[in-house]
């Protein structure tokens, strides 16, 4: 089960969230984590306009648990939305922002991206 706390933010993130995301991105991040299954994917793409589909994938998040949410903010970072993963980031484990920090570090030139505030 998501803590309480992160569900409540993406309850206040989801104006912001449902007006901005990239959809297809987003959905085959989370499907390729194994976060979402065929079927949630299909609910989604199924639910309507882009703002409903938006809507689907905070929904769908929220329902499962807290790796939903931390993959969910990967998500975001990975379709180049950052303004909206510094959204989640508040109540993202620091354990994960080390890693994910690690792993976008730019082999060729050897500069890292920060993620800090």
């Amino acid at each position: 089960m998501m803590r309480k706390e992160r569900r409540q933010l993406l309850d206040r993130c989801l104006i912001d969230l449902s007006r901005e995301m990239e959809v297809d991105d987003v959905l085959m991040y989370l499907q390729g984590k194994g976060v979402f299954t065929d079927a949630v994917v299909d609910k989604v793409l199924c639910s309507g306009s882009a703002t409903a589909q938006r809507a689907a994938i905070v929904r769908a998040v929220k329902s499962r648990g807290d790796r939903a949410f931390e993959a969910f903010f990967r998500a975001l970072l990975h379709a180049r939305q950052r303004h909206l993963a510094d959204l989640l980031r508040p109540l993202i484990d620091d354990g994960v922002l080390q890693t994910i920090e690690a792993s976008l570090q730019d082999v060729t030139s050897g500069h890292s991206i920060c993620l800090e505030s």
